[in-house]
């Protein structure tokens, strides 16, 4: 048609023209400051912000004053310093284009492992650098020698949260392993440690690791571990959400649970609430 190849230039010629390209957001601007509990500033530290809908992260340092600036692309962030706790100050932003914001925090340094006594049992962890949104998330270790082991737990929190809820580790063979509730993307990132009683009272603590929570292995950093999706768990099945556990229930069982059960519930799932966890809430 005689119409084709004149429309076709006049159409390479737009492409052609300055601006005619798509435009490229223009990215927000965080500052602000890392001071530790006692005031001081925190010179050359480390701040990661997660991007809540895409899992891309971006880094600041401090300076000598302890003053940081990002720019970041529009979007929700997660506010992550490094080895280290936010005591008080914003642990999410909301940043538009072209948007200057000022995120000052007070922060400390994430507790080394302790052990009440000399621990009569070692273990050997793998700390998890991150875990997938809406699965559960398995924490192993080995812990020698297995048969001197009284308890061992998993405790762990969202980022907004101030109290640790737990989950026991059950032993397989070689190891001890939980598997941790499915968290929700907002929750990145989750605060955890494993802790160790052995048969003679003595306690051994790891340290507390802080993990990102991803929609998928493709937004893991590659220098950070992937937790394993849990399937079975010591030949049991993986602890289901409230709702598939209640829908497990025989029919007319549910409505003669007390209203208490159900409404605590929550997806560490029913089989957490028999084994009375302290807190056992799931991470929001």
């Amino acid at each position: 048609m005689r119409f084709q190849r004149p429309l076709a230039a006049a159409l390479a010629a737009f492409l052609a023209a300055p601006g005619a390209s798509l435009a490229t957001p223009i990215p927000a601007t965080v500052s602000g400051s890392l001071l530790s509990s006692r005031g001081a500033p925190l010179a050359s530290a480390e701040l990661v912000f997660v991007n809540l809908d895409s899992g891309l992260l971006t880094t600041a340092s401090t300076n000598e004053r302890g003053l940081f600036e990002a720019r970041v692309a529009p979007g929700i962030y997660s506010m992550v310093p490094r080895d280290a706790r936010i005591v008080s100050g914003p642990r999410v932003v909301s940043a538009r284009a072209g948007q200057r914001l000022e995120a000052s925090l007070i922060v400390e340094a994430i507790a080394a492992p302790i052990a009440a006594a000399a621990p009569t049992v070692a273990l050997e962890h793998a700390p998890i650098g991150c875990f997938t949104a809406e699965q559960f998330g398995e924490v192993a270790a080995v812990i020698t020698p297995a048969s001197d082991v009284a308890e061992a737990r998993v405790y762990f929190r969202a980022h907004w949260e101030n109290e640790f809820h737990y989950v026991p580790m059950v032993p397989e063979v070689g190891r001890h392993v939980a598997c941790l509730p499915r968290p929700r993307r907002d929750a990145s990132p989750v605060y955890y440690f494993l802790e160790v009683q052995a048969k003679d009272g003595t306690l051994l603590r790891t340290a507390e690791f802080n993990s990102l929570v991803v929609p998928g292995a493709a937004e893991c950093p590659r220098d950070l571990l992937l937790a394993v999706v849990c399937r079975r768990t010591a030949g049991m099945l993986t602890t289901p959400p409230v709702e598939e556990a209640l829908a497990a229930l025989p029919q007319g069982l549910v409505g003669n649970l007390p209203a208490v059960m159900v409404v605590g519930a929550t997806a560490i799932g029913m089989l957490m609430i028999m084994q009375r966890l302290p807190n056992a809430s799931a991470s929001r």
